[in-house]
């Protein structure tokens, strides 16, 4: 079974440069996994940083540049993500968290079963756990993704959760996260949306309606299953091992 780690980022580079290399470390150590970095539009030093890395890190590190300009979406980068992995069992980790415990986790729970859904998270929704999200590829694909109609950012990961509920995906979790992720404040998480001139909150209340109501009327494939993956460049890690 292998794993496929993927993780969006976008003026972060702080946060990650903070959990990359315990994360890293354990990609390494685990042969069945990958670790897919997508630099959606990052304006800071994140292309630099990675480039430096690539030689000494393993093939199964894969750095993803989105280059199509289009405006900074977390549903839209979060689905190039999971769309450019090779794993049979896909796990969101935004770049600010560490994988942690998160491979015995994923391999404990799916060992038996491919349709459920594995939710990683400490109960408290504030502190950027809630997005560790792990399934089935299939699954997945079967859902359509992070629907891309949201506005972008709020409630995009409990939309999926709720969308794989709604398939019969059996929802799994667990609270074992002893590794909480980087902060950041509200003014950094809206940095990148200021034209919709919205609080975290509206965002959260707006996509959560729509949401809701794809549930009731039972609209549980986003995208029509389509990822739209314009321009890009992939890079691997130089280490074959």
């Amino acid at each position: 079974m292998k794993i496929s780690f993927c993780t969006t980022c976008a003026n972060r580079l702080y946060q990650l440069k903070q959990t990359f290399d315990e994360n890293i470390e354990l990609i390494h150590e685990h042969s069945n996994t990958e670790w897919v970095l997508v630099n959606f539009g990052s304006t800071d030093e994140l292309d630099v940083f990675i480039q430096e890395k690539l030689k000494n890190l393993t093939h199964r590190f894969v750095y993803i540049k989105e280059l199509s300009g289009r405006k900074w979406s977390l549903p839209i980068a979060k689905n190039v993500a999971h769309a450019m992995s090779s794993g049979d069992i896909l796990f969101s980790l935004d770049c600010d968290n560490f994988i942690g415990n998160a491979i015995k986790n994923i391999e404990e729970h799916f060992i038996d079963s491919e349709d459920r859904v594995l939710h990683e998270w400490s109960k408290n929704r504030n502190d950027g756990t809630f997005g560790r999200i792990g399934l089935n590829k299939s699954v997945f694909y079967k859902l359509g993704g992070y629907d891309e109609s949201l506005y972008p950012m709020g409630t995009q990961d409990y939309d999926l959760l709720r969308r794989a509920i709604a398939i019969g995906c059996k929802l799994v979790k667990n609270n074992d996260c002893k590794l909480l992720p980087i902060q950041n404040t509200e003014e950094e998480k809206l940095a990148l949306c200021k034209q919709y001139n919205l609080s975290m909150t509206e965002f959260h209340s707006k996509n959560l309606e729509v949401c809701l109501k794809n549930i009731v009327d039972n609209k549980l494939k986003a995208n029509n299953g389509i990822f739209k993956l314009h321009n890009i460049e992939i890079f691997r890690g130089g280490l074959y091992y």
